[in-house]
């Protein structure tokens, strides 16, 4: 067998190994048949002693690196593919319990992985409708799961159901048109400035359903770490960092 690529997750004292145990039982039964689909592969958990501590290692298949920007920033294939690996993670019964961008890592494919079970709970997902991209927003209790309503949020899937009109947040039915949007300006707001807040409005609307369709947004990640993402994306840019992981070359036996 060809060498691989692990990552060495690193746990001090008695409650740390703990949580790292449980860890490991959740990628033992609930992700097993998810191993190199969405999860990366489990390859144990190995306990002793160093420096005079109890040390935990927990061992997994390398993927890449962590993603290094904010999720709604990517474009929607990658966006699709992480709603689709959380929602596979419910569907086996767990609830990641600390789902971001830093448990998002990515691979030479473009591929995102779902990392960090360390907080995870047992889950009976209650997702009552499809999680569709560019549908309009549900309400939170429709949806049925508050952490994969709050993953599809972070992924931007849907339609803002309100828009902000002069210091007022407005159903988006009514940002169709500017004289539909103007019925809905206060009191006491001249027409002359009604339409022009009605116009700027629907003019970010329309900047943002097509910044968040286009996939010239690019979420490929380059290998020197140079962004794809236009000038005015640079302040979604974020590099994280897993502490304590070390990569190392695995030869099996």
């Amino acid at each position: 067998m060809e060498p691989r690529d692990v990552v060495f997750k690193i746990a001090y004292g008695k409650k740390a190994i703990n949580r790292m145990r449980r860890e490991a039982g959740v990628y033992r039964r609930e992700l097993k048949d998810l191993q190199g689909e969405f999860v990366p592969r489990f390859y144990g958990l190995f306990e002793g002693v160093t420096d005079d501590r109890r040390t935990g290692c927990l061992v997994l298949g390398y993927i890449g690196k962590t993603l290094e920007y904010y999720l709604y920033a990517m474009n929607r294939k990658f966006r699709c593919a992480v709603m689709q690996a959380i929602l596979m993670i419910h569907c086996a019964g767990v609830e990641h319990r600390d789902f971001d961008e830093q448990n998002i890592v990515v691979d030479e494919n473009n591929k995102p992985f779902i990392i960090d079970f360390d907080s995870s709970e047992p889950h009976e997902c209650g997702l009552a409708m499809r999680i569709k991209f560019g549908a309009k927003e549900p309400e939170r209790h429709e949806l049925g799961c508050d952490e994969l309503y709050e993953a599809a949020e972070m992924a931007e899937a849907w339609t803002p159901r309100l828009v902000f009109y002069i210091r007022r947040c407005v159903p988006i039915e009514f940002a169709k048109d500017v004289e539909t949007l103007m019925t809905r300006a206060p009191k006491g707001i001249s027409p002359t400035d009604a339409r022009c807040a009605a116009e700027a409005t629907l003019q970010d609307l329309d900047e943002w359903c097509c910044a968040n369709a286009s996939n010239s947004i690019s979420s490929r990640l380059e290998s020197s770490g140079a962004s794809a993402i236009p000038g005015h994306w640079e302040h979604s840019k974020r590099r994280l960092r897993v502490d304590q992981s070390v990569i190392v070359r695995f030869a099996p036996e």
